[in-house]
């Protein structure tokens, strides 16, 4: 349920713009509706994933380390 002086205050401002701006603010609320459908808490993600199931999975040819120290070297 939204609140009540919320509601009033978005309805006060729809009414103040053209039809285009409302169908993007439509666009804007059925975005975020969507987008909090599909969000995951990162608790649930912490759960549920386990990267230790996937060490050694990977042939590298090269120390990952020693990578990383090449890599950061080029960058200086």
């Amino acid at each position: 349920m939204l609140n009540p002086a919320i509601e009033s205050a978005i309805i006060e401002q729809l009414l103040l713009l053209d039809d285009d701006r409302k169908a993007e603010v439509l666009n804007f609320i059925l975005s975020l509706s969507a987008q909090s459908k599909v969000r995951t808490s990162p608790a649930k993600i912490a759960n549920e994933l386990d990267p230790m199931r996937y060490s050694g999975t990977v042939s590298w040819p090269v120390d990952g380390m020693a990578y990383q120290e090449r890599l950061r070297g080029e960058w200086e």
